[in-house]
């Protein structure tokens, strides 16, 4: 029998007594009204149970159930996500109570805190530092360590880091963490989701003594994300590194980052005004979300809702920032972009914590102070592209003294953050005073980055962090001693570091003479003279010397030295150091101006078949280019000599030349550095086998760089086979004495020993085939490159070709993998296996500082030597100065590097260590013309 349904419209089942109330109004508002109450009751126990905010006792005895504003706002922990890091981990690492006794202590406290404290004692105990003085009171069971009058700090702190989301060695697809680049305002991604507590890097940085970092996104966004506030201690567990109770920071970018990124894709922003909207239109949506919490918890408040608050994971991050919860951390380089975000942030009443790169935040010191704006940027790192086109050595000290605060920072792996003392050490050269120098990577960034009351600084209360120094912290080369994370050691490098290096002398030398005018004839007095000539096998140094110039020629090098009455003279009241021009090779100086932009540059070269080696670096060289900045700022830095080789990473780059860097000259063919006569017999060179003027070098790039798809140099194996290909070719042209054109080819030149091949390679695996190569044609060789060099030294040391070892950069990372197995003892490990070395930059805007690279060698070389390493010759003053000089001129066979009798003057004079930087430059001297100061 079918199912009756009919009582439902009123018509019960016969006798069923049931009254028909279908009909009834009164029937269909009770329905109505019980719907309601049943769906609303519903609604409020499901959601407020689904966002955790209600509890059974949250019943206000109304028999209505409320969200306490207390609780709602605890609804979404923005404290990492819920991840709380309580002080367990630091009590637990903790060491014993220790005492750093008799130490030179930075305390650091203010801008006032000049002076170290000398001869005094830092207590720490249970994390903290306890006491600080010369009265300290010790306890029987301390741990005291003397320090001998060693340097103490705080621990730096890196305020601008992507360390463990550009792990080491950085790989394509692993270096994706660093950013999201899937929208151009993601404030809400966060740092610590990608973060790689196992880094290989991370123990290197502890090292240098970073012992807090600000882990950033990356800049390709508009809106970037959310950091990290790490500590790197001894721990796999990126929950370990985290800093309990940290404040929030947020990343944002300007400028050419961003648009270039999207801009490419035809998205927005592909303008400047394009970011400023995308951050305006963000942050419009944020100040909507908030002004509805706002309003929720007013009603709230009043009990006069029910639903759930407002929320929007996507933008809780700028509500955090509106609320002033959040440190906001700008990338921007360029005035506009700097003006545009402080309108920005006017606009919607949020500060900002730090403009980090800044480079033209030099031309606003007024405005920045009056906005209580800190920057975070580098010392001296330029021109890779347009807007970081304009800076200024002295940015750091113009900042601080207009009363900004200036931290520096590493944005590693852009600057390997192991070396963010020697940031400081740069700026103090250029005139940051020296409080504010170790400030900038201690005390201020900790206050900017809301840490300043725990870190920062070495008074009682603070987090132990501390480092001691095995020298002045900002002299050059000095390293870790001793490194202490919440008063745990996590750094001993007793057993490396066994002197006490004294602090560099302070500049004193003067010059004495005139320098109004360009002189051709002239004296240089009371100086050390280090002309880079041999007597025998040993360089020497003459004291008190006397170099005199007639014509622009040098006539005299000595003691002895008769200075005629009629020329200017240079007199060095005080001492001084004069030296050859440095010489340099590589990375474009000349060729290029600003790396981004392919009109400022002469173009890579791309590896053709037989064609290639044709190509002369000499064709490409622009006297004239935009601003020529970066040849100026390597002339400033005494870098007087170029070695320049065509740009790109082609199999076969093409032909070297070297010219004198005067950013004075109209052409390069005026300044061509002439070649060394040499002394071959008609037996190993034939009829016009001499390469063009000009042409001084053959240059290889073999590696992963010269990988080209689709053809046969896409493998390593690929690339030697078609270097043998090509000169087995010129050799057999060579053995059936065909034309005197064909002797002339690049290969056929270097076969004859008329060219020196230089050799692009990092690997010891590619090394020791170059040297194969090298062998079986008998070309001379010089090694460019060579991070794994030293794994190699025998196959070096008696390859029978080798001109040298030319070590680009002079300072290799670990970053890569084909640099992997890099270490800052290189340089003094192949001179002392009788290997001769060249020291290069790779990066044009920092080439000005080439000799504070040979100082850095020789200060790694004397930690050695006096920790007991004594292998093979020791490498002293004279042979860190042949690295930059002496060795590589006479690996390209150029008349360079050298203070000689008969040759152009060509050398500089510093009044101080010509390696340290204590030193400035007191006079140029280069043909007829003198530069002073």
């Amino acid at each position: 029998m079918a199912d009756d349904y009919s009582f439902l419209d009123g018509a019960g089942p016969a006798g069923s007594g049931v009254k028909r109330l279908a009909r009834s109004p009164l029937f269909y508002v009770c329905v109505v009204i019980g719907v309601i109450g049943v769906l609303g009751l519903c609604t409020i126990v499901g959601l407020s149970t689904a966002l955790g905010v209600m509890d059974d006792d949250d019943d206000d005895g109304s028999g209505l159930y409320t969200c306490p504003a207390s609780k709602i706002k605890q609804q979404y922990n923005p404290f990492y996500g819920g991840v709380h890091i309580e002080a367990e981990y630091e009590m637990e690492s903790a060491g014993p109570r220790t005492v750093l006794a008799n130490g030179t202590i930075w305390i650091l406290a203010d801008d006032d805190d000049v002076r170290p404290l000398t001869y005094a004692d830092l207590v720490m105990e249970n994390g903290k530092i306890v006491a600080v003085g010369h009265s300290v009171s010790r306890k029987d069971d301390d741990v005291i360590i003397q320090l001998n009058g060693r340097h103490v700090t705080p621990g730096l702190v890196d305020m601008h880091s992507h360390l463990g989301v550009y792990s080491y060695p950085v790989f394509f697809f692993k270096q994706k963490t660093a950013y999201e680049m899937t929208g151009p305002t993601l404030p809400q991604v966060r740092a610590l989701d990608g973060l790689d507590p196992t880094d290989p890097a991370i123990p290197m940085i502890r090292e240098g003594g970073v012992t807090t970092s600000v882990i950033l996104p990356g800049s390709a966004n508009v809106m970037g994300g959310e950091a990290a506030y790490v500590k790197l201690r001894l721990s796999d567990d990126v929950h370990d590194m985290l800093i309990s109770n940290a404040p929030r920071a947020l990343k944002m970018a300007c400028g050419e980052n961003p648009k270039r990124v999207y801009g490419s894709r035809n998205q927005t922003p592909g303008s400047r005004m394009g970011v400023a909207y995308m951050m305006r239109s963000r942050l419009y949506q944020a100040a909507q979300l908030k002004q509805e919490q706002e309003q929720w918890d007013c009603a709230n408040s009043k009990k006069a809702t029910s639903a759930p608050r407002p929320f929007n994971l996507e933008l809780e991050p700028l509500v955090a920032l509106l609320n002033n919860q959040t440190v906001l951390n700008v990338h921007c380089y360029e005035v506009q972009d700097i003006r545009m975000m402080l309108r920005t942030a006017e606009e919607f009443g949020i500060k900002v914590g730090a403009f980090h790169h800044a480079v033209e935040a030099w031309r606003l010191p007024d405005l920045l102070k009056a906005k209580d704006a800190a920057v975070a940027i580098f010392s001296y790192h330029w021109g890779f592209k347009m807007e970081a086109f304009d800076p200024s050595v002295r940015a750091p000290k113009i900042l601080y003294d207009a009363g900004v605060k200036v931290a520096l920072k590493s944005d590693h792996p852009v600057i390997f953050a192991k070396w963010l003392i020697l940031e400081a050490a740069k700026a103090a050269h250029y005139g940051l005073p020296t409080a504010a120098a170790l400030s900038a990577v201690t005390r201020v960034p900790a206050n900017v980055i809301g840490l300043g009351s725990r870190v920062g600084t070495l008074e009682h209360g603070k987090e132990a962090d501390v480092v001691v120094w095995d020298g002045h912290p900002l002299d050059l080369g000095t390293e870790t001693y001793l490194v202490y994370i919440d008063g745990e050691l996590v750094v001993d490098r007793r057993q490396v570091t066994t002197s006490v290096v004294p602090d560099s002398p302070a500049i004193t030398s003067v010059i004495d003479g005139p320098c109004t005018s360009p002189s051709t004839s002239y004296a240089v007095t009371g100086v050390t003279v280090y002309p880079m000539t041999k007597d025998g096998s040993s360089f020497t140094q003459i004291p008190n010397g006397i170099i005199t110039v007639t014509n622009g020629i040098v006539t005299c090098v000595g003691i002895d030295c008769t200075v005629p009455e009629e020329v200017d003279v240079y007199s060095f009241t005080d001492g001084g150091e004069a030296v050859p021009g440095f010489v340099h090779v590589g990375n474009y100086v000349g060729l290029q101006e600003v790396a981004s932009e392919g009109s400022t540059q002469s173009g890579s070269v791309s590896y053709i078949a037989g064609s290639s080696a044709t190509i002369r670096a000499l064709d490409g060289i622009r006297f004239d280019s935009y601003k020529k900045k970066h040849m100026e700022a390597s002339w400033a830095g005494g870098v007087t000599t170029l070695v320049a080789m065509p740009q790109g990473s082609a199999l076969v780059l093409g032909l070297g030349t070297a010219f004198y860097g005067d950013p004075n000259s109209v052409s390069v063919d005026s300044v061509l550095v002439p070649m060394v006569p040499t002394n071959q017999t008609q037996e190993n060179i034939v009829a016009m086998a001499t390469p063009e003027v000009g042409d001084v070098s053959l240059h290889f790039v073999v590696g992963n760089n010269a990988k080209q798809s689709g053809t046969i140099t896409s493998s390593i194996p690929g690339q030697f086979r078609e270097l043998r290909k090509a000169f087995q070719t010129a050799a057999a042209g060579l053995a059936s004495n065909q034309s005197s054109s064909d002797n002339q080819s690049p290969f056929a030149l270097a076969l004859l020993g008329s060219l020196p091949v230089v050799m692009h390679v990092q690997r010891g695996d590619d090394i020791a085939s170059a040297l194969r190569l090298s062998a079986e044609f008998g070309f001379r060789l010089i090694i460019m490159g060579g991070a794994d060099a030293h794994t190699v030294l025998p196959l070096l040391s008696n390859a029978p070709h080798l001109l040298g070892v030319i070590l680009s950069p002079a300072r290799s990372t670990p970053g890569s993998v084909e640099t992997w197995q890099a270490t800052e003892s290189t340089a003094w490990q192949l001179a002392a296996a009788g290997i001769k070395v060249g020291l290069a930059i790779t990066d044009p805007g920092n080439v000005r500082n080439l000799r504070w690279e040979a100082g850095l060698a020789l200060r790694n070389a004397q930690r050695h030597q006096s920790g007991g390493d004594s292998s093979g010759a020791p490498f002293d003053k004279l042979s860190a100065l042949a690295t930059v000089t002496s060795n590589v001129a006479d690996m390209f066979g150029i008349q360079a590097g050298r203070i000689e009798v008969g040759a152009k003057a060509n050398f500089v004079v510093f009044n101080g260590d010509a390696l340290g930087l204590g030193a400035n430059i007191g006079m140029l001297a280069f043909g007829n013309n003198v530069i002073c100061n």
